[in-house]
């Protein structure tokens, strides 16, 4: 990820704003309460929500209660705003049996938001679409500001003026344009004076209608995307007109269209869509509906809920559910033949592949036998070191087939223990365990089924030390490799002393660079990463682990977001402007790199061996 790109131009994040049907049985009623941080109810509050993209607004009562009533056991937004206080927000599923609590403050921030086009003119009628506090919770304001939400639209300079902010340090957007792709920028700094700016694309344009028959179907959600590996690349989505008319553009590129939303109808199939070098248009027509009813179960058939099944035909989705608190799920689709995707809870796992492949033949309705979900397993085991090794049994315990990695320290006698987040398609994982000192290492696989204890013994293997080509779109540090390694130019330190952090040489130093801004998988991952590195080499005096933070952050911020994570590694601030950034070449990140004893610069491009890489340059030593 480009950080510098955050902060200056919009970013399309791999984060969908929105979310796919949930086709469940309604009538939830959700009730709340809208206070002030003391606890005093505030009367005459205005609150919207939103669920499908359906839009809704009421006002709270002398108490400050509030109430929905009629929703979908199925992800929503909730928003509040009252005179003199901030806006407050949430995002969950409606619970009948729990009232949600709203918080306004009275200390309002501001945050204001210059819109340009390429060469930099401003973009008056810009809007913003979708708005995130803090990356806190998501509120989609296009569709509430017909309601009397706050509309965010640019001024004839290009002025967006956001000034009901809760206290949060940073804001999300996505914006809109009648003649630009829509643009996520993912951190906007929320600071006193100070001016943010994001540049939009022209892009290009799809335009289409829904129908059913010959009669348009209004407030269809569209969308443009990319199916992707770690999840749906969400490019646009718009509601279609009172006539079924829609209108979305998006940066040049092949994508899909998918048509959702329809309650007790299914999906037309996606579609895909060139809109590489021009524009395009796509017309849906509902589907004749074909309906799938089941219910998960635990092992002793007490009824499951917040089971995600989807229905899938090849690599595309086609519908998706979550089963209620009764455990019942129905899928609404046109396809006749496909494969039920089933992704249990956390903690869960399907008693078998969680795969079911389904046929209709000529009903339009089937019931799916009882889905049984088991515990899902905690993966333990012991490191034994081969015969004449006295080194403790310090390892590292990684996944190799896991998406994000599970990751495990060894104790002073070797053992380990990993809770899965989720269960693999095939029910089988595979891990690496490393000694942290020695070139000893071993792959396992675990069979979810007949998990057992792991016992395993460590082998000798050669390390990867080659350093490898730089990859276009990744920085390139080549000529930085072999030379002595810049100096970390850090404002402030966190966890660790500024001394101990600054001295290069006698030691091998292994530093990432990072933002916490970044929420992309790759970047989170990577803190996960640092931590486990941290815990596995804190005690070991010629191996120190540092990051080093964008510059874009200031401390305080900072500070309360090592907090809030519970990140234990020592943390940097780069000092302005970007000084250690600029020193080593980085424009993307995550980046680690490693340096020597010597004080130089070895290597970057560290994916999946660091571990042998530190031990390397300590045997160099």
């Amino acid at each position: 990820m480009n950080p510098e790109r955050l902060r200056g131009t919009g970013f399309l994040l791999l984060i969908a704003w929105g979310v796919t049907c949930l086709a469940v049985a309604d009538g939830i009623t959700l009730r709340g309460v809208v206070t002030d941080p003391s606890g005093t109810p505030v009367a005459g509050a205005q609150v919207w929500s939103g669920q499908f993209r359906v839009a809704r607004v009421t006002r709270t009562d002398r108490e400050g209660r509030f109430a929905f009533d009629g929703l979908h056991f199925a992800p929503m937004e909730v928003v509040t705003l009252a005179e003199g206080f901030s806006f407050a927000g949430w995002n969950g599923l409606p619970l009948p049996d729990r009232d949600l609590t709203l918080v306004i403050s009275p200390e309002r921030r501001r945050m204001d938001l210059r819109i340009t086009d390429e060469a930099f003119n401003p973009l008056p009628g810009a809007w913003i679409k979708a708005l995130s506090p803090g990356g806190l919770y998501t509120i989609t304001v296009e569709d509430y500001a017909p309601l009397g939400f706050p509309p965010m639209r640019a001024d004839d300079d290009g002025v967006i003026t956001i000034d009901a902010l809760p206290p949060v340090d940073h804001a999300r957007v996505v914006l809109g344009h009648l003649k630009y792709a829509d643009t996520m920028v993912n951190y906007l700094p929320v600071r006193e004076g100070h001016r943010n700016h994001a540049q939009m694309e022209s892009g290009n344009t799809l335009r289409g209608r829904v129908t059913d028959g010959n009669q348009g179907v209004a407030g269809t959600r569209v969308r443009v995307f990319q199916p992707g590996v770690g999840g749906t690349i969400v490019l646009a989505e718009g509601l279609t007109d009172p006539e079924g008319y829609f209108t979305l553009r998006v940066p040049p590129g092949s994508y899909y269209a998918a048509c959702l939303g329809h309650g007790d109808r299914a999906d037309p199939e996606p579609v895909a869509v060139d809109l590489s070098a021009s524009d395009a248009t796509v017309n849906f027509s509902l589907p004749e509906t074909r309906t799938l009813r089941g219910q998960v179960q635990d092992a002793s058939g007490k009824p499951v809920p917040l089971a995600r099944l989807v229905f899938r035909k090849g690599d595309l989705e086609l519908a998706e559910s979550l089963s209620d608190l009764e455990g019942h799920f129905t899928l609404h689709v046109g396809a006749p033949e496909g494969d039920v995707i089933v992704q249990p809870p956390p903690g869960l796992r399907t008693r078998a592949l969680p795969v079911i492949p389904t046929r209709f033949e000529s009903a339009t309705e089937m019931n799916i036998p009882p889905v049984v979900l088991l515990p899902l397993p905690v993966i333990t085991g012991r490191v034994r070191l081969p015969d004449g090794v006295t080194d403790p049994p310090l390892a590292l315990v990684s996944s190799l087939s896991l998406e994000p990695v599970a990751r495990a320290v060894t104790d002073s006698q070797g053992h380990f223990s990993i809770a899965l987040g989720y269960q693999p398609e095939n029910n089988r994982a595979t891990f690496r365990v490393e000694h942290a000192l020695r070139m000893l290492r071993r792959d396992f696989t675990v069979n979810l089924d007949q998990p057992g204890e792991v016992e395993l013994a460590l082998e000798p293997f050669q390390p990867d030390l080659e350093n490898r080509p730089p990859i276009p779109g990744q920085n390139d540090l080549k000529s930085k490799l072999g030379r002595p390694a810049p100096a970390l130019e850090c404002s402030r330190w966190f966890n660790i002393q500024p001394e101990k952090a600054t001295t290069l040489g006698g030691r091998v130093t292994v530093v990432t660079f990072w933002g916490m801004f970044d929420d992309s998988p790759q970047g989170l991952d990577r803190l996960y990463e640092m931590q486990a590195l941290y815990d596995l080499y804190r005690d070991v005096e010629d191996v120190v682990i540092l990051t080093v933070h964008d510059a874009s952050e200031d401390a305080e911020a900072l500070d309360y977001f090592l907090t809030r994570q519970g990140i234990r590694f020592p943390v940097g601030l780069d000092a302005e402007p970007s000084k250690t950034f600029s020193a080593y070449g980085i424009r993307f990140i995550p980046e680690t790199v490693v340096i020597d004893p010597k004080g130089v610069l070895r290597y970057d491009r560290v994916e999946g061996r660091l571990l042998e890489l530190v031990k390397s340059l300590r045997r160099e030593r």
